[in-house]
């Protein structure tokens, strides 16, 4: 059991696959703002990771952990809202690497929070993410105030 799955609540999601690109990077580092986005000697942006939330198959196993009562009966919308990441050593350009995530909640406000735990192509850890979103109703049927629950 890893430490994010060690938490108290904690359901695990899975181990996924996930990797440094280089074009990814520097689409990142323009969206942060980076002088000159292309410089590959720049380090990688220490919240990259958060990308990989987005990623299609990350995203859809993190959604249906969180409203395991209620799969496919609500469209939610994830919004970010907080973050923590903790590494170990730099993250490197081309590496890959595995996420073991896990969720906790929604709670009463309806935050998710997701853990997860990175490790090198060894099996070595290389840092720890958290992150909080807020899951929003996307039924247009209500009105914007009550969206969420």
């Amino acid at each position: 059991m890893t430490t994010a799955q060690a938490e108290i609540g904690a359901r695990p999601v899975g181990v996924f696959p996930v990797s440094v690109d280089a074009q990814a990077v520097v689409a990142f580092a323009a969206a942060l703002g980076r002088t000159d986005p292309s410089d590959t000697k720049a380090p990688v942006p220490l919240t990259f990771p958060l990308r990989w939330f987005s990623d299609p198959a990350i995203r859809a196993a993190l959604v249906a952990a969180s409203l395991p009562d209620a799969a496919g009966t609500q469209a939610m919308l994830p919004v970010h809202i907080e973050q923590r990441i903790a590494l170990t050593e730099p993250l490197r350009i081309g590496a890959a690497y595995r996420l073991t995530t896990s969720v906790i909640g929604p709670d009463a406000r309806n935050i998710l929070r997701v853990t997860a735990t990175l490790s090198d192509d060894r099996g070595n850890p290389v840092g720890s993410l958290a992150s909080g979103f807020l899951l929003v109703s996307t039924d247009a049927g209500q009105p914007p105030a009550t969206r969420h629950r």
